[in-house]
């Protein structure tokens, strides 16, 4: 079992372990407040109160016979145990998308590049939360993430009432369908997360949200819930009902701090929570993008696109909106009028026309509808232009937009581009299959077997909050042939912190490619997805392979140069690194580079040595290398170690009439890579 993997069943293990005191305390606690209030806490969300009745009689005998604390907490270890081991790291489908074929070389380990169906991983994350339910012979209490002064649903008070549950309805995980006005953000910076949630509820009727609670089950009195979130890999969270609250219950009312819902539900709660607990507390989650809270909650890859363009960003919004992808928006410092610096929910879009003349003026409103996560009681309102009660609405333009809701408001495309920095796509598409392997210092091969397919190919892992932390590195993916990995099929940008995705079209029938990571392998998942069955299985990577693959994402045509004769330099500048690659045309001389980084920020040099099992990432400094007369090498790699990444970078180029003492100076750490390729094995 890797070092990740036993310190994941570590976290896990020790969150549903409660003991028998703290058990009995708090169903003495539950049972004197439903007397006093003259109704079952426990309430069924089915009402049929004869079989709840037979349910509670049955649990309280199994509770007056449970086992001591100890035996308790060693049958959930071991419980845990079982049903975690089949889950770690395991590849999944999105939604209900058909199982990816499996073909595992003979040869391979099936625990470390498994392929499962959607069935096979639904149960395995269930086994997870029913083994914990099943371990729990009270109200369940999560030692791992609480507080003496956190609260359950039934002690919130609610509009400054001081009487103890302001409403008679039981609290439910969800009510009917969830809203995208259900969800609100509390005194917490996370609205980049809580606005991916409200932005979620918008699609579909709320089923994207109700497809991360693993086994849910409202009428279980332990409560006990599991939430599957995806973090380079999906991962179950299992948690309480208890919350951090505000308010003393006598001058100011209870109600819970952070994220909350409306009609009196819990799912906004308990999926920050569940987050916040993969991180190690809420305060962890104070500030964030949206592509990260999109990816934890969907599995599926994001994209920015920046409010710099009208119609590319038009056009994007609408296909994105007929796709059924989900999206939010991002506001600038200066967000005149809107809250600086915030993430809203987009509800939907919607384009409207003014009458021909002489009726009207006939121009095209291109507007969209968002949600603030703060909701309509937000000091930050919009006031402009389509804004609520504003002169622009017509009897005619309101009723085509649809349902009036003072938590929502539209905003004209050009207003929007004024105020916001980016929106963000979550390519959500729950009828594409899905794959993730941990593919170590292997390659991935996909095969085609139904013709043409759509595909992305992801190197995922967890956020930099998500422990244990450690040194984030710069990571990226390229697909090329099979059989010639020379030839690039796409790539994607390096990223430092995120999913970085390359998309393509997969032509064929019965064709090879090859998904090769650029990346340290700690912690990394390759996910594919697909729109058509595929066949995938992790192989060796000959090194050989794996640096005409690096060549071919670093030679891009669009980044080369031709500076002196006989040599061309390309340049990648790519998202969050520098790839430095040189051909030598010369017959006989070889190709010596210099290269120089006046300034740099927040970046590490390739050639960094290794030092008590701890990488040293040193500045980069002057490098040297020599290329032989026709040849292709990759010379040098910049890659961010956080924001703000820069550099300023100078060559200068020679020949020699003769071979150097040594290739490069100083050496790679690694120079798998970082070796000459005959440039008659580079040409296709």
């Amino acid at each position: 079992m890797s070092e990740w993997a036993a310190q994941e069943r570590a976290f896990f293990g020790r969150a549903f372990s409660v003991s028998e005191d703290e058990a009995l305390a708090l169903r003495l606690q539950l049972e004197e407040e439903e007397e006093a209030s003259g109704r079952d806490a426990r309430t069924s969300s089915v009402g049929n109160d004869a079989a709840l009745a037979a349910a509670l009689a049955a649990s309280d005998e199994a509770y007056r016979r449970r086992p001591s604390s100890a035996e308790n907490d060693a049958a959930l270890a071991a419980a845990l145990a079982a049903s975690d081991e089949a889950y770690r790291w395991r590849p999944s489908s999105v939604g209900n998308g058909a199982a990816l074929a499996p073909a595992l070389a003979a040869e391979e380990d099936p625990v470390s590049a498994p392929v499962a169906s959607s069935g096979e991983d639904a149960e395995a994350m269930e086994g997870v939360v029913r083994a914990a339910r099943a371990a729990c012979r009270g109200v369940f209490r999560d030692p791992e993430l609480g507080g003496n002064e956190w609260v359950r649903p039934e002690e919130l008070q609610f509009d400054g009432e001081r009487q103890r549950r302001s409403s008679r309805e039981a609290w439910r995980v969800f009510r009917d369908e969830p809203r995208a006005d259900d969800a609100v953000q509390g005194a917490l910076g996370n609205c980049w997360f809580v606005s991916a949630i409200a932005a979620l509820c918008a699609f579909r009727r709320g089923a994207l949200v109700k497809r991360l609670f693993v086994a849910l089950d409202e009428a279980d009195y332990r409560r006990v819930h599991g939430v599957r979130l995806c973090v380079g890999a999906w991962r179950v969270v299992v948690v309480d009902e208890r919350f951090p609250a505000s308010g003393d219950g006598i001058l100011t009312c209870t109600q819970l701090k952070y994220a909350s819902c409306r009609r009196r539900q819990l799912f906004a709660p308990l999926l920050e929570k569940a987050y916040a607990k993969l991180c190690g507390g809420y305060e962890a989650l104070d500030g964030g993008v949206t592509s990260e809270a999109l990816y934890a909650l969907t599995g599926c890859p994001c994209r920015e696109v920046a409010c710099d363009d009208d119609v590319s960003l038009w056009a994007t919004v609408l296909s994105a909106h007929e796709a059924g992808f989900v999206c939010c928006a991002s506001t600038r410092a200066d967000a005149k009028g809107l809250a600086p610096h915030h993430a809203y929910a987009v509800i939907s879009v919607l384009e409207l026309f003014d009458p021909p003349p002489p009726l009207g003026s006939g121009a095209r409103h291109r507007l969209l509808r968002l949600a603030n996560p703060h909701g309509h009681s937000s000091p930050y309102a919009w006031k402009g232009r389509w804004s609520r009660g504003s002169r622009e609405w017509t009897p005619e333009s309101f009723a085509a937009a649809g349902v009036d809701n003072a938590d929502f408001f539209f905003i004209e495309l050009e207003d929007l581009m004024d105020r916001f920095r980016a929106v963000t796509v979550c390519e959500y598409r729950d009828d594409w299959a899905e794959v993730r392997i941990s593919p170590g210092r292997d390659a991935v091969v996909v095969s085609t077997v139904a013709g043409t397919t759509e595909a992305t190919l992801s190197v995922a892992r967890p956020p930099a909050r998500v422990p244990p932390r450690g040194l984030c590195r710069a990571a990226a993916v390229v697909v090329v042939d099979a059989t010639r990995p020379a030839r690039l099929v796409a790539s994607s940008p390096t990223r430092l912190d995120e999913t970085a995705t390359a998309r393509c079209h997969l032509e064929g029938v019965d064709a090879d490619y090859l998904a090769v990571p650029l990346a340290d392998a700690h912690r990394l998942a390759l996910v594919v997805q697909t729109s058509k069955p595929v066949l995938v299985r992790r192989v060796p990577l000959d090194p050989v392979a794996r640096r005409k693959a690096a060549l071919a994402y670093a030679r891009r045509q669009e980044d080369k140069e031709d500076p002196v004769p006989f040599a061309s330099v390309y340049l990648r500048r790519d998202g969050q690194a520098l790839f430095v690659a040189l051909d030598n045309l010369h017959a006989t001389h070889w190709l010596r580079v210099r290269l120089s980084f006046p300034q740099a920020t927040n970046c590490s040099s390739a050639r960094r040595h290794h030092h008590h099992h701890h990488d040293v990432i040193a500045p980069p400094q002057p490098v040297t290398s020599h290329v032989p007369p026709r040849h292709a090498m990759l010379v040098e790699v910049l890659a961010a170690t956080g924001d703000h990444f820069a550099y300023a970078l100078r060559h200068e180029l020679s020949f020699l009439s003769r071979p150097p003492s040594v290739l490069h100076d100083p050496a790679f750490k690694d120079d798998t890579i970082h070796l000459p390729e005959p440039l008659a094995e580079l040409l296709f």
